[in-house]
């Protein structure tokens, strides 16, 4: 006999983000859930619940459009194939420091390899971006 589930309670932001209050979530920012002796990521349970699917098929993730690991919104989650949601997450992920070494560099008119040590990329990425960010003004 396990022990009795718990009610969980969701609060919707006004982004329509609905995350989970009183549950732990992983290292990764996602809530895991447990049935029985199946665990699940309870994004991809609510995805497979709202679209009637036993199992999410091969070779798909399930993407949250809001960028929030934690929301478990059917609205805000969709199926892309691995290679799309790997780019576009990847995308996303990046763009927040490559924002701020490009304001960094901008302030401080630092060279490829200080923006490599500063921002934890390679001194060639750093190299990439300056010559992306010249393409830009030009």
């Amino acid at each position: 006999m396990g022990r009795p589930a718990i009610a969980i309670h969701f609060v919707e932001f006004d982004n329509g983000c609905m995350v989970p209050m009183n549950i732990a979530l992983n290292q990764d920012g996602y809530f895991r859930r447990k049935w029985g002796d199946t665990a699940e990521m309870f994004h991809r349970f609510i995805y497979r619940a709202v679209n009637n699917l036993s199992e999410i098929p091969k070779g798909y993730e399930i993407n949250h459009k809001c960028r929030c690991r934690a929301c478990c919104n059917p609205k805000h989650l969709e199926l892309l194939d691995r290679t799309t949601h790997l780019v576009l997450t990847n995308k996303t992920r990046y763009k927040a420091r490559n924002d701020k070494a490009k304001k960094h560099w901008l302030e401080n008119n630092c060279s490829g390899t200080e923006l490599g040590l500063k921002f934890g990329v390679t001194e060639s990425t750093g190299c990439r971006w300056i010559r992306n960010w010249l393409k830009e003004v030009h």
